[in-house]
């Protein structure tokens, strides 16, 4: 986001954040899913199935609130790696 709000309001980003790569744009900014060509195991399609399950959840009202409904009781979870085995167990009984 930080490309749209240099645009909206440069000079109060800029006295924050003075990251000479964030340019102004007037565009709303996401991060392309990781690429590493050098690497021979590496392989688009893993980042591609990442890439539509987020659009699939961000379609989906009912597996999207489900998901929050987990995240919120186990949200002192989240940065254990308990928590990545609970969303592959929910995206494997998930319709999404």
């Amino acid at each position: 986001m930080l490309p749209l709000f240099v645009w909206l309001d440069g000079d109060r980003v800029r006295r924050t954040i003075s990251d000479p790569l964030v340019k102004a744009r007037p565009t709303y900014h996401w991060r392309l899913p990781n690429a590493a060509f050098g690497r021979p195991e590496w392989s688009l399609s893993l980042e591609w199935q990442r890439w539509r399950l987020v659009e699939q959840l961000a379609r989906d009202d009912l597996a999207y609130n489900d998901l929050a409904s987990l995240y919120r009781e186990n949200r002192a979870r989240v940065f254990e790696d308990d928590w990545a085995s609970i969303v592959s167990d929910w995206l494997g009984s998930s319709t999404i």
